[in-house]
């Protein structure tokens, strides 16, 4: 893949056992000019990122979450299985790099029906520069942000 792609679309990836998007970004070389990405009828995602359980200095570098520290728009469509962002982010120990989603203007979530809360608090206060939220037709949703 070209190291100054901007723009990704996943779409229709039925089948492939991808639970996580962590696990194919990590293939990657460099996504860090990623500025839009798209994810739709992926039925078997689960979350976007796994987080790792570690002390702050010993924290997943910021560079392996560069695609989510430039991206600017995040449309999420018709992900029946997608119960969160990130997965551990609930826990105490687990900390988001900084710079996640500092970018992020626009988020889109549709048809996601099994996510039940959208942020946690900590992943609320880099959303500095978001514009635009969308969230509907996520009949499991219960709260846009809550403690955790």
């Amino acid at each position: 893949m070209p190291d100054d792609m901007k723009l990704l679309i996943i779409e229709d990836c039925e089948g492939m056992g991808i639970r996580c998007l962590s696990d194919v970004f990590k293939n990657f070389i460099n996504l860090s000019h990623l500025s839009k990405l798209e994810i739709t009828d992926s039925v078997g995602i689960e979350f976007l990122w796994q987080l790792s359980s570690a002390s702050p200095r010993d924290q997943l570098e910021v560079s392996s979450f560069s695609p989510l520290c430039g991206l600017e728009e995040l449309r999420l469509t018709r992900l029946p299985n997608l119960v969160g962002l990130f997965y551990g982010e609930s826990e105490p120990s687990y900390l988001l790099p900084a710079g996640t989603f500092s970018s992020l203007r626009e988020l889109s979530i549709s048809g996601c029906d099994n996510m039940k809360q959208l942020f946690t608090v900590q992943l609320l206060q880099s959303l500095q520069n978001l514009e635009n939220l969308d969230v509907f037709h996520c009949g499991g949703m219960e709260e846009i942000a809550a403690d955790g």
